[in-house]
């Protein structure tokens, strides 16, 4: 069916126009294949759909194997469960296909109460302030604006993340062309000017589909009140889109609470330079921190960021991850100390445990941070880290695609979603994922270097050296990008290659960190089991952040018959 209409069945509903699932209220993301297959099937309820017939229809043109159609229906079965009479939506029939079993239903949207969540997006608030190094100030209450959003009802409003929302920043685009790229209902566009110790800041909401103007206001206050201002501003933007706030009552009170104008200050600055990722700007991110902290000792959001930044440069590889770990474990206590409800700092504090291999305790607080804040894309970032590592493909999948909707012009949201298709196995569609990765940004290393990895599993092998030696050029040689071009150049037999990697990797470490992974993945691409399982073993013991992707790492799967690899999986917790 086409045109308006969706399909009922069981508690789902999918839109045949927008392939949007939703279950109770809430969306559930489907990859393009998952969509098209579950279309399909849908449309053909009650019939056999044959194998050949999906794979003509789904991957048509593709090179593509059987597997990646029972790949797509065990995903699908995952995501739809059980329907209330304990059957499931999807059977087998051995030897031809599959069969839609439960009853569909074909339905017209009204038009008044959306099937899905309305979807919004903040656009960078511009800077009015008559010192343009005030930019960090109208980039920071973009931020807030996007986090207090979030906070509003999360099974009716979605709010695209910061990493998307901050691409169009200083864009010419018009609203109906960043409303399509974004998949939003609404977009606010903002100014901030700071003048002394006030700040006005104005607002407009303006729906996509005709550019109206929904509401627009302005405000002036205090610095001190920015943070009750914020939450005013919040309130208001969700009332004008008939949004019915569900925030505590507890949780209100935090968000309002008084702060130190120069400790608020310091942590903008510091969440400033905490986006830009960088070695340099990630120490200055720590400094100004610590500011803040200083400034006010009560201020919750400075501790949770200070964890943050401890966590990039552990997962970056900028700092030795014993060191790293032990400051990101206590600021993210301290900051949930202060205030329980902060999101960030339990999905910081879920980060940390993964790192600490307390895999129960990880996941207790990922869950907890996906509750309080469903919307918030880093805690399904990450809870898929940890559920990948775990071996639950499907769930980590899963999770990784909800980052990606949160946040879908994010480069990092979509290499995480290709690396978690693949360390499943799904190499078609962790291509798909790395070729869109490189599109929205072509000029970093990490899309390049997965590519790389992606096409040596597909035995794509001169693609696959060239992606990968683009990736050590981008980065600037990086440990990390040399140890896959490595690895690379192991298993292509191009061993002269690979041993001036390892000669280059020991030269690094004798001036700065490097982690022992890196050398443990290049001795796998020679075939030198216990060299690799050395190195490994050393990994353990300083937390190396690559420790818990041991036992899923395709570059590790010939160790894995190793009887000292077996312990050391054992020793991690891994395996029983």
């Amino acid at each position: 069916m086409t045109g308006h209409r969706s399909y009922k069945f069981g508690e789902f509903r999918l839109d045949s126009s927008g392939r949007v699932l939703t279950s109770k209220g809430r969306s559930v993301p489907l990859a393009p294949k998952l969509g098209e297959t579950l279309l399909l099937l849908i449309e053909n309820a009650g019939n056999i759909v044959e194998k050949d017939e999906l794979l003509r229809k789904i991957w048509a043109g593709e090179c593509v194997e059987e597997g990646s159609v029972t790949r797509t229906i065990s995903l699908l079965r995952n995501i739809l469960g059980r329907s209330r009479s304990g059957k499931e939506y999807i059977v087998t029939v051995p030897k031809r296909g599959y069969r839609f079993v439960v009853e569909v239903r074909a339905a017209e949207r009204s038009g008044k109460g959306l099937d899905k969540r309305l979807m919004l997006a903040v656009l960078p608030f511009a800077n009015l302030s008559p010192d343009p190094k005030q930019e960090f100030f109208s980039d920071g209450l973009t931020d807030e604006m996007i986090m207090q959003l979030g906070r509003t009802n999360p099974e009716k409003l979605g709010v695209i993340a910061r990493t998307s929302a901050m691409r169009y920043k200083g864009a010419t685009k018009d609203v109906t062309q960043i409303g399509r790229e974004l998949g939003v209902d609404y977009i606010i566009e903002g100014s901030a000017r700071r003048d002394r110790k006030r700040v006005r800041i104005t607002a407009e909401l303006i729906r996509v589909r005709d550019q109206t103007q929904v509401w627009a206001d302005s405000y002036e206050r205090q610095l001190q009140d920015v943070v009750i201002l914020q939450s005013e501003l919040a309130s208001a933007i969700a009332r004008a889109v008939q949004v019915r706030l569900t925030m505590s009552t507890k949780s209100q009170a935090a968000s309002e609470r008084r702060v130190n104008p120069d400790a608020y200050e310091a942590c903008l600055k510091a969440r400033f330079f905490w986006n830009r990722r960088t070695r340099e700007d990630l120490y200055r991110a720590l400094g100004f921190f610590a500011q803040s902290i200083e400034k006010d000792p009560n201020y919750a959001p400075a501790f949770a960021g200070l964890s943050d930044t401890y966590l990039v440069l552990l997962d970056y590889r900028y700092l030795v991850p014993n060191e790293a770990l032990a400051m990101a474990t206590a600021a993210a206590v301290s900051a949930l100390r202060l205030d329980e409800l902060l999101v960030d700092a339990h999905t910081s504090l879920a980060h940390a445990k993964m790192h600490a291999l307390d895999w129960q305790g990880s996941e207790r607080e990922f869950r907890r941070a996906i509750e309080l804040g469903p919307g918030y894309p880093v805690a399904h970032f990450y809870y898929a880290n940890l559920l990948t590592a775990l071996g639950r493909h499907e769930e980590g999948i899963r999770e990784a695609l909800d980052a990606v909707r949160l946040d879908p012009v994010s480069v990092a949201a979509e290499t995480n979603l290709a690396q978690k298709y693949h360390t499943a196995g799904w190499h078609d569609e962790a291509l798909a994922a790395g070729q869109k990765a490189l599109q929205i940004e072509p000029n970093l290393a990490r899309p390049h270097d997965d590519l790389g990895r992606i096409l040596l599993e597909k035995g794509n092998f001169s693609e696959a050296i060239a992606a990968l030696e683009k990736a050590v050029s981008l980065s600037n040689r990086s440990a990390r990008c040399l140890s896959s071009l490595g690895y690379g150049y192991g298993i292509t037999a191009q061993l002269d290659g690979a041993r001036d990697i390892l000669a280059e990797l020991k030269g690094m470490a004798k001036t700065g960190y490097v982690a022992s992974s890196d050398f443990a993945i290049v001795h796998a691409g020679l075939g030198e089991r216990d060299q690799a399982i050395d190195w490994l073993e050393r990994a353990y013991e300083e937390r190396d952040s690559h420790l818990p992707f041991l036992n899923v790492d395709p570059r590790l799967r010939n160790l894995r018959q190793e009887p000292r690899f077996e312990a050391l999986l054992k020793r991690v917790g891994l395996t029983s």
